[in-house]
C-alpha cells in the first residue's frame, strides 16, 4: 500500500518540475513592468514556479494560536489570527483584477499557510466591493493575445495556485462578498467552500470578450452546476447573483452580504473543531472521486493511507 505522502509528493513533482526554466522564458513580452516586477515578487517570496512539492505528510489536529499575524504584500493581504489564516485580494480600486504579481503572491501566501502548523483553515477574499473582476489584462503589457489565450506569464502562475489550493491538505473557504468574475470564478471554484453574500455578481464572460478559458472552467462549472447549466452561462456569459449560484448547488453558505462574515466564521470554528488528518483525508479522497469512476475511487479509498494521529485521543470519551 502506497501512502498519499509519496503518492501526491510523486505525482506533483513529475507534473510541475521541467528543469530551472525562467517562469517568463519564452513570452514574446518588450515591454511590460508587471512581468519584471511579478519575477521580484516571486523571488522575493522565495517562489519557485516550477518546483511544487504537495504533501500530505502531516495532517495532525494543528494546535491552535491566539496570536494574530499580518505579513505585507503588495497586492495581496495575508493575516493569520488563531487557526485561520485570511487571505485578501488586494487591489480595491481595480476591483481587484489579477495580475501575475498577485499571482505569485498568492502562492507564496497559500504556501506559507500550508506549511504554517498553527492553521487549520484559508479564507480567500477580496478587499472592496469585489472578490475580483478576473484576469487584468492591462498587466500583460504589449503581449498580443493569440487563439483567445491570456497566456503563461497569466496561466502557469493561476494553474500552480489552483493545484496548490486543490492538493494542500487543509480546507479552504472562497468568500465571495462581491464581483466575482472569469478568472477570479475560475479560482474560486478550486476551493473546498463557497460562501457567498446573496449580492455577489458572477459571471463567465470569456466569450464576451474572444477568450478561451485556461484556468479550469470548462471542467469546474459543469461539476458544480451541471453540464446543461454551465453551457448556457458560459455560451451567453450570463451574470448571476450569490442567491442564484446557491439555488444551483455552487455554494456551501449564502447569506446577506451583512452576515457573511459571520457565516464563515461559523465554518472556520466548525472546521477548528474537527480533526486536521480526517479532512485532509476528505479532501484527497473529494479530490480523486471526481476524476475516477465509482469502483476507481473505492478502491482508492481503501487502499490510500493517511496520517491521522489524534483518533485515539477523540475516541477515548466513548471508551470511560
Amino acid at each position: 500500500m502506497k501512502s498519499v505522502d509519496s503518492r501526491s509528493a510523486d505525482r506533483n513533482k513529475a507534473a510541475f518540475s521541467p528543469g530551472k526554466r525562467n517562469w517568463t522564458a519564452g513570452l514574446n513580452v518588450r515591454s511590460s513592468n508587471e512581468v519584471g516586477k511579478a519575477q521580484k515578487t516571486g523571488e522575493r517570496c522565495g517562489l519557485n514556479p516550477f518546483a511544487l512539492a504537495i504533501s500530505f505528510a502531516d495532517n495532525r489536529a494543528f494546535p491552535k494560536t491566539k496570536k494574530e499575524i499580518t505579513m505585507g504584500y503588495e497586492e495581496i493581504l495575508l493575516s493569520k489570527n488563531e487557526a485561520v489564516a485570511t487571505i485578501s485580494l488586494n487591489r480595491p480600486d481595480k476591483l481587484n483584477a489579477i495580475t501575475p504579481t498577485m499571482l505569485a503572491e498568492l502562492n507564496a501566501a497559500v504556501r506559507d499557510a500550508g506549511e504554517d502548523e498553527n492553521v487549520r483553515t484559508i479564507v480567500l477574499t477580496g478587499e472592496g466591493k469585489a472578490f475580483s473582476a478576473g484576469a487584468d489584462l492591462v498587466s500583460i503589457g504589449d503581449r498580443k493575445i493569440k487563439e483567445g489565450g491570456v497566456g503563461s506569464i497569466l496561466d502557469d502562475p493561476a494553474r500552480r495556485l489552483i493545484v496548490q489550493i486543490e492538493t494542500i491538505p487543509k480546507i479552504i473557504i472562497a468568500k465571495i462578498n462581491g464581483f466575482c468574475f472569469t478568472g477570479a470564478l475560475e479560482i474560486a471554484l478550486a476551493c473546498d467552500l463557497i460562501a457567498v453574500a446573496e449580492e455577489a455578481k458572477f459571471g463567465d464572460t470569456h466569450s464576451k470578450w474572444g477568450l478561451r478559458p485556461s484556468w479550469g472552467m470548462s471542467q469546474r462549472l459543469p461539476r458544480a452546476v451541471g453540464m446543461a447549466k454551465a453551457r448556457e452561462l458560459s455560451y451567453m456569459a450570463i451574470t448571476f447573483t450569490g442567491r442564484e449560484a446557491a439555488d444551483w448547488g455552487m455554494t456551501t453558505r449564502c447569506v446577506p452580504r451583512a452576515e457573511l462574515d459571520e457565516a464563515v466564521n461559523a465554518l472556520t470554528q466548525t472546521l477548528g473543531e474537527n480533526s486536521g488528518g480526517s479532512l485532509a483525508a476528505y479532501k484527497d479522497l473529494y479530490r480523486e472521486a471526481q476524476g475516477r469512476t465509482l469502483y476507481e475511487g473505492l478502491n482508492y479509498e481503501a487502499s490510500t493511507a493517511y496520517v491521522i494521529d489524534d483518533t485515539e485521543e477523540r475516541v477515548s470519551q466513548f471508551r470511560k
